[in-house]
């Protein structure tokens, strides 16, 4: 079966890729790295993750796509692999304590 990704990926660009339900994540991977100039694979490592809502998944990249449950027009994202690990979008007054509660530093 045949299905239009769209890809967001680490530079702010949104590809769209024509890949087939029994292509494996990490052949997306590679396609993904062609299509933003990195041919060599010297540029920053990252992973695909898949967007549902506001949760991110991190795919397996072992797996064919319709193992992973990806369908035509899913929103894919190119994140660093330590980035990866946060699997939901959050702002980042969410993520951080505000400045007045958190510790002063020694020499302030």
């Amino acid at each position: 079966m045949a299905l239009q990704l769209q890809i967001y990926t680490l530079k702010g660009r949104t590809l769209t890729i024509a890949a087939s339900s029994t292509d494996t994540a990490a052949s997306l991977n590679v396609r993904v790295q062609r299509a933003t100039g990195d041919v060599t694979g010297s540029g920053p490592p990252f992973c695909l993750c898949h967007a549902e809502g506001d949760t991110l998944t991190l795919l397996d990249e072992s797996q064919s796509l319709a193992a992973l449950g990806i369908r035509d027009g899913a929103r894919l994202f190119a994140r660093r692999p330590h980035h990866a690990k946060t699997t939901t979008f959050e702002a980042i007054y969410q993520t951080t304590e505000p400045g007045f509660l958190q510790p002063r530093l020694a020499n302030s």
